[in-house]
């Protein structure tokens, strides 16, 4: 009979306070049907059943449980004793020694047999029998004997050990046995035996057998001491033997506890004398004993025997229904040959079974790869393959292969699983196919499962972020890619909810780099609609930002630039008249205080006008007025600049030569040349550094100036910027002049600096050269063509106002502005001019024809309400094709307007202007045939 598997779930799940109280009151009955089998007069309770119910609750719970289940104990203990006169001191000693036994016990069954035993195999068995009936209830028996010996000088400790230690030892063997083995039975099937082939009446049988035996033995005239113990055996080994571990612990019980209970009695013509001799009682433990170890211990063999035997049964039929209901064709074979082949396989190479047995494995495998099979199948190896099978029909099939090696008893065998793969090889060619076509896409195509692994990387997600397929698979694709997994996160929710998403995103290369990602993410269904997967389209859109970014910028300058022309206009008009004003009134004031005064006012006024230019240069272009320019007055110029506003920690050194060539150019732009680039210098000396800014002269012949595109033979100003900074990395030491392009924070740079003094410097006919080492500092070299030696020998005669006078000739003056109408006028008609005032293009024409023959040169603003100075300049021309005109004009250049305004145009004054280039230009217009 075999022994049902016990669930944990299927045992009764009791709570452990009911538990406690359960072994309490048991523990109390068992004592008290326990004084029924003792002996008045007698040594000793052949029976102490307590000691056995302790043990066995113990080893059926947690050791966590034990210290409730033996604090339960202790007041059954306490309640039996005082009923029956004990002491309260050796009623402790009692719990100890029982406690202590049961503990010491239960610890050690637990440790080296079973974590919950219930005697299914001679192991268990045997564990119980040596550690729990022998070694503990001996400590046991020790300890209480000690105790009693002390505590009652009377009491012998041999016969105390005696008394304690078969007791317990017997009620251990026979009652926990019994309670151990019934435990194992699932809950509702405790008679689920009986109901087989009529056992229920053997049962029966059994039952009175063993009670009338009892009787029998126990009326001899001896008893138990004269009895064949043999007859005893015969109802133990058919109980065992017939119902297994737990028929023999129940038919022990049978035997034993009637006996001892009618020899207490003194039944059947027993006398006292015989019974308390010790001999009876001891001859009838040990005939109990043996009874029990001789009927249980073949129980549990023959019962291990066919559990193991089931076990097989069980084994080769599951075996049988494996192979049977495998998709895989699985082979047996023996030394290279076939003995056996499941259904599928069958199947798959299309023989019957009696066609297979007995055939070589390798009549079934392509020729040009039988050889390594064989070999393998002679080395042993177990490993899975790939190779072409054949059919019986001679068709080829690509299958994969997994061999193992097993032991049955003697035999060696080979198994062999065998799939057909020839569709999946099929499939996977042509997601090879798809796969490659999906690598030659630029995005970057990343496949997920729902938890965000990554389950596809696609050759353009390697180009994107760095990391190759082998590195990206099974990794997480918010940890891996994501700037901020946080929003990846977020977004994932809603993206699942939804079905499909798009936005931008920040994500992060191998190397660390930020990209801007145009991200297209689509949820994936399987057949039944069920969320797959996710497919992410990733595109790369980092420069089209910059370039985007760039733009915005460009339009944002160009709006600055429109609304900086406009400003520069106005102030221009503003200007135009202090200046003018100025030289009318050192005509007439002789104070020196007062000439002091205009002198201030002419200085502010000419700074004022050079700050209009240098937004008009920003907002126009670079192309400004060519005048003579000495370079040492320029650097004298920063010089001031920097002592005035840079930190003190930054050390200026000035070095200018004795002699400087002079240069042709804006003044203005050259001052933005050198404030850029000495700008650029402080900054990369956040804490402090030198500054050193070096003129030198310099001829460039034929070698030097091959090294330059822009360079041409001649001579040269080398104007040197150099600083003790940080200095340019030599990866974007190529970029530095391209628009837009800067290291700084957003919001603290344009990117527009050195792009502007590159081109400034080529208008000016000059190129530059930089050099950088990091920590090293930077070198800028800014070379401007000088001025011939006969321009430079030339002195510089300015004509004294008295020289320009006028000879009476009319200026017609159009402009929008009263004050720079009134002051022309009166300045030209302090100097000898007579004018005519028109405020406006229309008023302007009429006064012309009215005059015509009395006006010499028309002197006319460009930004006019009604009519411009373009189409009064076109008027004009229809009435007189050779009429001088000289254009003024307060958001424009002087190299620019000819160009923007009329190519005819040969004189410009830029607002503000002074007197002496009022008169300078005038002069010249007239002077033209």
């Amino acid at each position: 009979m075999g022994t049902p598997v016990v669930n944990a779930a299927e045992r009764s799940q009791i709570p452990l306070w009911q538990k406690a109280a359960l072994l309490g009151m048991g523990y109390f009955l068992c004592a008290e049907a326990s004084i029924y089998l003792y002996v008045p007069g007698g040594p000793f309770i052949p029976i102490w059943l307590p000691a056995g119910l302790y043990v066995a609750v113990l080893l059926l719970n947690q050791p966590r449980d034990w210290l409730w289940l033996a604090l339960a104990v202790l007041p059954a203990n306490l309640l039996f004793d005082l009923l029956h006169g004990t002491k309260l001191v050796v009623i402790l000693v009692f719990y100890c020694a029982n406690t202590s036994e049961a503990v010491i016990g239960a610890l050690l069954v637990r440790r080296f047999v079973a974590e919950r035993p219930t005697l299914a195999t001679l192991k268990e068995f045997m564990g119980l029998l040596g550690f729990s009936v022998v070694l503990s209830t001996m400590l046991g028996a020790t300890f209480c004997a000690a105790m009693l010996t002390v505590l009652d000088s009377g009491t012998s400790f041999a016969q105390s050990w005696i008394n304690w230690w078969t007791g317990e030892a017997m009620a251990i063997l026979l009652f926990s046995s019994f309670i151990l083995t019934w435990f194992s039975i699932p809950r509702g099937t405790y008679l689920y035996f009986l109901n087989q082939r009529g056992k229920l009446v053997e049962a029966i049988l059994l039952a009175v057998v063993s009670i009338t035996l009892t009787w029998h033995l126990l009326h001899l005239s001896q008893g138990i001491m004269t009895a064949n113990t043999s007859e005893m055996l015969l109802p133990l080994l058919w109980a065992g033997l017939r119902f297994g571990p737990r028929g023999a612990t129940a038919a022990n019980l049978l035997l034993a506890l009637p006996m001892a209970f009618f020899t207490s009695q003194f039944s059947a013509g027993l006398t006292p004398e015989q019974v308390s001799s010790g001999e009876y009682l001891f001859n009838l433990q040990f005939s109990l004993a043996v009874a029990s170890l001789v009927g249980l211990i073949p129980a549990i063999v023959l019962h291990t025997h066919r559990k193991t035997m089931e076990e097989l049964h069980e084994s080769e039929d599951r075996f049988r229904n494996l192979t049977a209901a495998a998709f895989e064709g699985i082979f047996i074979t023996e030394n290279g040959r076939v003995i056996d082949m499941n259904d599928q396989g069958l199947k798959m190479f299309g023989y019957e079974r009696s066609e297979m047995i007995g055939r070589e494995a390798g009549d079934f495998v392509s020729p040009e790869t039988r050889s390594i099979v064989m070999e393998a199948i002679r080395a042993e190896m177990e490993t899975c393959y790939e190779h072409q099978l054949v059919r019986k029909d001679g068709r080829l099939f690509q299958a994969e292969a997994q061999a193992k090696m097993v032991h049955v008893g003697n035999r060696k065998l080979r198994m062999t699983a065998i799939r057909d793969i020839t569709e999946r090889k099929h499939a996977e060619e042509q997601i090879a196919e798809q796969a490659a076509l999906l690598d030659q896409a630029r995005d970057a195509i990343v496949v997920c499962d729902l938890k965000g692994i990554i389950l596809f990387w696609s050759k353009g997600a390697e180009r994107i972020y760095g990391w190759t397929h082998e590195e990206a698979m099974g990794r997480h694709v918010g940890q891996l890619i994501y700037l901020d997994p946080g929003k990846f996160e977020a977004v994932d929710q809603l993206f699942l909810s939804l079905g499909e998403w798009s936005g931008e995103f920040q994500h992060l290369t191998k190397d660390r780099r930020a990209l801007t990602i145009e991200a297209r993410w689509t949820l994936v269904r399987d057949k039944e609609g069920r969320p797959k997967s996710v497919l992410a389209i990733n595109t790369d859109i980092t420069e089209k930002k910059k370039i985007e970014a760039q733009f915005m910028r460009a339009q944002r300058m160009e709006s600055l630039g429109t609304l900086a022309g406009g400003i520069a206009h106005d102030l221009n008009n503003i200007l135009a008249p202090i200046m003018m004003s100025i030289e009318i009134l050192k005509r007439t004031a002789t104070d020196p205080q007062a000439q002091s005064i205009l002198k201030t006012i002419e200085v502010s006024s000419k700074r004022g006008a050079d700050i209009v230019r240098q937004v008009l240069s920003f907002a126009r272009g670079l192309e400004g007025e060519r005048i003579e320019v000495q370079p040492k007055d320029l650097l004298n110029d920063i010089e001031t600049i920097i002592k005035d506003t840079f930190p003190k920690n930054i050390q200026l050194q000035l070095s200018l030569p004795e002699e400087s060539w002079k240069i042709s150019g804006d003044a203005t732009q050259l001052h933005q040349i050198l404030l850029n680039l000495c700008l650029n210098a402080r900054d990369a000396m956040p804490h402090g550094g030198k500054l050193n800014l070096r003129l030198e002269n310099t001829v460039l012949d034929q070698q030097p100036a091959a090294l330059h595109l822009q360079a041409k033979t001649g001579r040269y100003v080398i104007i040197n910027v150099i600083d003790s900074g940080t200095g340019i990395p030599p990866a974007i030491l190529d970029k530095i002049f391209e628009p837009f392009f800067t290291t700084k924070e957003v919001g603290k740079g344009t990117g527009l600096g050195l792009s502007t003094v590159l081109a400034i410097v080529k208008s000016h006919g000059g190129f530059v050269n930089v050099s950088s080492e990091p920590a090293g500092g930077t070198t800028f070299k800014i070379y401007l063509p000088a001025m011939a030696a006969s321009s430079e020998a030339r002195k510089d005669v300015t004509a004294l106002p008295g020289l320009l006078l006028g000879k009476g000739e009319t200026v017609l003056i159009v402009d929008d502005e009263a004050s720079v109408l009134t002051v022309t006028s009166q300045t030209l008609e302090a100097f000898g001019y007579q004018t005519l005032m028109a405020t406006n293009g229309e008023e302007a024409i009429a006064i012309y024809a009215q005059h015509q023959g009395e006006i010499a040169v028309v002197l006319t603003d460009m930004a006019m309400p009604v009519m411009d100075g373009t189409a009064t300049i076109r008027a004009l021309r229809k009435i007189n094709p050779a009429i001088k005109i000289i254009v003024v004009s307060g958001s424009a250049s002087s190299g620019s307007a000819t160009k923007i305004f009329d190519p005819g145009i040969k004189h410009f004054l830029a607002k503000p202007y002074t007197t002496e280039t009022l008169l300078k230009t005038l002069q010249a217009t007239l002077d033209e045939t």
